[in-house]
Formats: structure tokens, sequence, C-alpha cells
């Protein structure tokens, strides 16, 4: 059964708002009224659609995650830096198609968990890949390898002086790669 396109429509609008507002504030701070302010909506409109803000950030962050997962990938510790630089061009592409979307994991008041989603879906990949080679990595190394890599990946998105995206993906796979020999 096809989604009217107007629910659809304004589901979209409600989301935007979200994104926008946490910009501006912390999500916690977020009330149905600054949403159907800024999404030009009626409250009633809002609660046939959400039960309340919290609801709005899971279903971004959910579909963000989706995203992401996708875009991730294989990574492969035979090729650090090809498959390092496949899952940072894709995320980097993605993001610069839509700015509200890489505001909001960049700047956004809400985007600690955005980011530690995303450390999190790269954990497990290197956790698979390292696992692939019939090995067992320890548990401390794979979150510090992942957290460094999205931490720094995130503070060049930030940047207004940025390195190209080839040689900062050049520093991420030669310092995993020795990490990674620690984790074997």
């Amino acid at each position: 059964m096809a989604i009217d396109k107007r629910i659809l429509k304004t589901r979209e609008r409600i989301q935007n708002a979200f994104m926008i507002l946490t910009l501006e504030k912390e999500t916690s701070k977020i009330t149905v009224s600054d949403l159907s302010d800024k999404a030009s909506i009626n409250r009633s409109t809002f609660y046939l659609h959400y039960k309340d803000p919290a609801e709005v950030g899971k279903e971004i962050d959910g579909r963000i995650s989706v995203a992401i997962s996708s875009l991730m990938g294989t990574f492969s510790l035979e090729d650090i830096y090809g498959t390092s630089y496949s899952i940072f061009a894709k995320l980097t592409e993605q993001m610069e198609a839509n700015d509200l979307i890489r505001n909001y994991i960049i700047y956004s008041k809400n985007s600690v968990a955005v980011i530690e989603n995303i450390k999190k879906i790269l954990a497990e990949n290197i956790t698979r890949a390292v696992q692939e080679n019939g090995k067992q990595p320890t548990d401390y190394l794979v979150p510090f390898i992942s957290s460094g890599i999205i931490d720094c990946y995130f503070s060049w998105c930030r940047s207004d002086v940025k390195i190209p995206l080839g040689q900062l993906i050049g520093q991420f796979a030669s310092i995993t790669a020795r990490l990674i020999e620690n984790l074997v």
C-alpha cells in the first residue's frame, strides 16, 4: 500500500524543521510548538505524525544510520586505504548533496548521538574484517580506531582549511594499518 505523498511531504517538513532547530538548541528543548512554527503546520497536524519531538529525532537518526550503514560497504584489511577512501568519499558526497543533513550531522546539538552511531557502524565493520581474517580483535582497540577515524573526519569536515580527502584518508590508512597490527 502506497503512502499518500502529502503525508510524506508533511513528515519531511517536520523532520527538516527538527534538523534546523537542532542547530539552534538542545534536542530536549525543542517543543512541538517550535516544530509546528518552523514547519508551518499546526500542532494537531504534528500529532497526526509524531507523539513528541524525540520521536522525530529518533526517526531522523534511524534514517541516517541506515544510509550510512549502506555507505560503509565492506572494510578490507588488505586494502585499508582503498576501502577507507571509498567509505569516506561516499559519506562526503552524500553530505555535500544535502546541506541540511550535513549540518545536522556536523554542527547540530544532536550530532553527538549521530556521530556515536557512525563510530559504532565503523567499529562493527573493522571487527568483521579482522574476524574474517581469522583473528579476534581486542575489545578496546577497535573502538579506539573507529573513534579516532570518525572524530578526525568530522574535525576535517568542520575545518575551514582542508587537506585533500585522499591525503586525509592516506593518514587514516597508515595509522589504522599500524593499529590493526596490534589487534591481531
